[in-house]
């Protein structure tokens, strides 16, 4: 996958700074991770052209495993990266699943209930069994930093279950995280990116007019990662459901699609990524457009004809050819511009042009 990949883990197995070496492994594997996505995409195209082909859907299996692995040993480094350099970032929803790994799915059971008043009394008792667990966290936490007070991981924790007890304290009726609603009956497995992103066809239309070939990929790597969001958001739910209806089809089919899906997104996101490392964007300072109209009449109508090619590829190369010769253009007309200078120095006109072209 990783064309380096064993030279660069040889590399990395020499340094000795476990900082270091931790960053440099993070690094490698979501180099690794990036390629896989973009192998399981290829092969899911040719999958979709040969339904059926066991071969392919080995394959496609075998890269799934590797992501599986892949995606621990990056979390492994995070986590040790978190815990003694750097800030660590909570996910309330996993702090609740370790003191009660029940919680949601009491929740979500509870949301079923239209009367308020009902839900809320459930919520509260549900609420106070959950403070006593987390009072029973809090104590093993505290003794955990006490032995290794450097264990950013662990205070982090430790902070946000006492701001969870705090908000039981001040509303014990509400819950801590978030009620999955979604109705079993309205669910398909049929997924299109418009169902999670509105206007979703519309900006990729929008995005297809851009003429420029790095504006146009980054703005096409915003929008599908604007997308992927809001995909994981709806898979995370669709998987609390799914534990509370197993078996349902439906379900099982629309996250399998929305995985799918997003990894056709992520597979683009990262060509493109690797398009515009190799293609910086030129962000100098160029001459007026009236000067360039000077030395080269037609360079605009050349820019549009070039552009008008679709690949982008040919048009770089087009686009640096005629710049080239623009540049020619503009060192003969400051020669011409120096000529006249030099047997009329007086000339104030010719100076300012002569400045506007060495720019």
């Amino acid at each position: 996958m990783v064309t380096d990949f064993t030279t660069r883990q040889n590399e990395i197995n020499k340094i000795t700074d476990e900082g270091e070496k931790h960053k440099q492994n993070l690094a490698l594997n979501e180099d690794l991770k990036d390629e896989l996505l973009e192998e399981k995409a290829n092969l899911q195209k040719i999958l979709d052209e040969n339904p059926g082909s066991k071969n392919i859907e080995e394959r496609i299996a075998n890269v799934d495993k590797l992501i599986v692995q892949t995606d621990q040993k990056i979390e492994e480094d995070k986590k040790w990266l978190a815990q003694h350099q750097g800030t660590v970032v909570v996910d309330t929803d996993k702090v609740v699943a370790i003191v009660d790994p029940g919680y949601q799915t009491k929740v979500n059971e509870i949301y079923k209930t239209t009367d308020p008043t009902e839900r809320g009394n459930q919520m509260q008792i549900l609420n106070e069994s959950f403070a006593e667990k987390s009072n029973e966290r809090i104590q093993e936490l505290e003794a955990s930093i006490k032995s290794n007070p450097n264990d950013a991981v662990a205070k982090a924790e430790l902070e946000e279950l006492k701001r969870l007890n705090n908000q039981i304290d001040a509303d014990a009726t509400q819950p801590l995280v978030n009620p999955v609603v979604l109705d079993v009956a309205s669910v398909t497995s049929k997924v299109s990116p418009d169902q999670l992103l509105p206007d979703y066809t519309d900006r990729k239309t929008d995005i297809s007019k851009i003429t420029d070939p790095y504006d146009k990929k980054t703005a096409e790597n915003n929008l599908n990662k604007e997308l992927s969001t809001e995909i994981r958001s709806e898979i995370k739910e669709l998987e609390q459901l799914q534990k509370d209806n197993p078996g349902n089809t439906e379900i099982t089919g629309r996250i399998n699609n929305l995985k799918k899906l997003d990894d056709e997104l992520n597979a683009s996101i990262v060509a493109n990524d690797k398009w515009l490392a190799a293609n910086p964007k030129n962000n100098d300072v160029v001459v007026d457009d009236s000067d360039v109209k000077l030395v080269n009449p037609e360079y605009q109508e050349k820019v549009d004809a070039i552009n008008s090619t679709g690949n982008p590829d040919e048009q770089k190369n087009a686009i640096k050819e005629l710049n080239e010769e623009t540049v020619e253009k503009i060192d003969d007309r400051i020669e011409e511009l120096d000529k006249t200078l030099a047997q009329n120095p007086e000339i104030k006109l010719h100076r300012k042009k002569k400045k506007s072209l060495c720019r």
